[in-house]
């Protein structure tokens, strides 16, 4: 199913700052394929403009403010 087609319709305050997907991504540290897995699976909500997506920044710190982390990076060996 196309990410775009799935993804969460929300309503936005009209003061509300739209990101791109790669800008939510760089916010939230991930990878913009998560966030278009996470509209896929309406984890996180969208609007639409246009032909575009875009996620509200208050999604954005909603997801925050439930206590998610961004992913921890460890070093798993290699040359030093």
């Amino acid at each position: 199913m196309n990410a775009l087609r799935a993804a969460q319709t929300v309503k936005a305050p009209i003061h509300d700052v739209l990101l791109s997907v790669g800008q939510a991504a760089e916010r939230l540290r991930l990878k913009p394929q998560t966030i278009r897995n996470w509209l896929s699976r309406r984890r996180i909500g969208a609007i639409r403009v246009g032909g575009r997506v875009s996620i509200p920044e208050s999604e954005v710190l909603r997801i925050l403010a439930e206590g998610w982390a961004p992913p921890v990076r460890l070093w798993t060996g290699g040359r030093a």
